[in-house]
């Protein structure tokens, strides 16, 4: 009786969290726009002597000890045009070839071609993904893997892609000259802007910054609008499903982790025996400009050990909701693993049928867990 009442408690639960997590009603949300510093991204990837030629990088002398760092700084130019992809995002699929019409028409431009130049950057795509996208697009600038998703973090995680910056270059620093979320079908719009940015000075494009421009993201950031009773009902009965038959959670508790944000745990007893356990719920912004957000739950023991992964609103293709068969892809590959040995995720086996970008998150999320570990750990003592 007991468990059959659990059973239909988690429907209503699971039938809750789809309705409360409709698309919130918020404005737009302003980020890296006109006269804003711009990051100096940098990496260790490996560039092909013909991209490191067109970036301006110095030659390759004694390749076994030369550093191999990119940085936004070391480009030379006095404009980057950085656009953020990925490669199954349909926008930037349609976005490909405007923005090889866009670089054809600078680099057919004499007097500023060797002014700009064109760097992207593929959001949750590995370096096989991004060579892929590039052939396949015939994309003549250079592409650069960003399975970890830090670059596109690092600008704010905007919510979307394609996301085209135009970069003002003068001395050791970044400006942004200009900003547009989402597909643009007319060349001329990147191109006249380019040009702009070109001759303005740094003090001019400042000067501009009123005009910043507010991205388009209502209703796909999806907030999670639930009560928090509902919130912690819908923990507490994932914490149970993670344990033995006829377990209970003897104490249940929340806690706002200073770097980790809220973590719930639960003291779970079954028998004789109890387990400490411990809940994150993760809310990622969509990768695709299209895309609806997601949320779900990790459950995890003080070991750091993955008990149980709960999509509360994960979605594929066409914003299609994941059914159970979804959700077991995940559980198959993570429940039962340490958080410390991370997971390289590789899209052709690991992720969830039409849905890559969702797949590439929650992945990314289980690489961010023992990092949430490791200060709950320190918290408790």
């Amino acid at each position: 009786m007991k468990r059959t009442y659990i059973v239909i408690l988690s429907v209503i639960i699971l039938l809750l969290s789809h309705t409360l997590t409709a698309p919130a009603k918020k404005p737009g949300k302003i980020l890296l726009s006109t006269g804003d510093p711009f990051p100096d991204l940098t990496t260790d990837y490996a560039f092909s002597s013909q991209d490191r030629d067109y970036l301006g990088f110095p030659k390759k002398f004694l390749s076994l000890i030369e550093k191999k760092t990119f940085s936004l700084r070391d480009i030379k130019a006095d404009v980057i045009v950085v656009e953020f992809f990925n490669r199954y995002c349909t926008s930037c699929q349609a976005q490909a070839p405007v923005m090889n019409t866009v670089y054809k028409q600078i680099m057919d431009n004499a007097e500023i071609k060797d002014r700009v130049k064109f760097v992207g950057f593929g959001a949750g795509n590995n370096g096989r993904e991004v060579e892929g996208f590039r052939q396949e697009k015939d994309i003549a600038f250079p592409l650069i893997p960003d399975q970890d998703f830090s670059f596109y973090e690092a600008i704010g995680d905007p919510g979307g892609t394609p996301f085209t910056l135009i970069v003002k270059k003068t001395g050791s620093d970044l400006i942004v000259a200009y900003a547009h979320m989402g597909l643009t079908k007319k060349p001329e719009t990147f191109t006249d802007d380019i040009i702009n940015a070109v001759k303005n000075d740094v003090a001019t494009i400042k000067n501009m910054a009123k005009e910043k421009t507010v991205l388009q993201t209502t209703g796909r950031m999806l907030s999670l609008d639930m009560a928090e009773t509902a919130v912690q009902e819908m923990v507490r009965q994932r914490m149970l499903a993670a344990s033995m038959k006829d377990a209970v959670i003897k104490r249940f508790s929340k806690t706002e982790l200073k770097n980790s944000g809220i973590v719930y745990r639960g003291d779970v007893a079954a028998g004789t025996g109890s387990v400490t356990l411990f809940s994150k719920i993760f809310s990622r912004n969509p990768v695709c400009d299209v895309c609806h957000g997601i949320h779900f739950i990790f459950t995890f023991n003080d070991k750091g050990t993955v008990v149980d992964f709960h999509p509360i609103h994960v979605t594929k293709y066409g914003n299609v909701l994941w059914d159970e068969n979804d959700a077991d892809v995940i559980k198959n590959k993570l429940i039962a693993r340490p958080v410390k040995d991370g997971y390289t995720f590789n899209p052709e086996v690991d992720a969830v049928s039409q849905a890559t970008m969702s797949s590439a998150l929650i992945f990314n999320s289980f690489n961010k867990l023992q990092r949430i570990v490791e200060e709950q750990q320190q918290t408790s003592r």
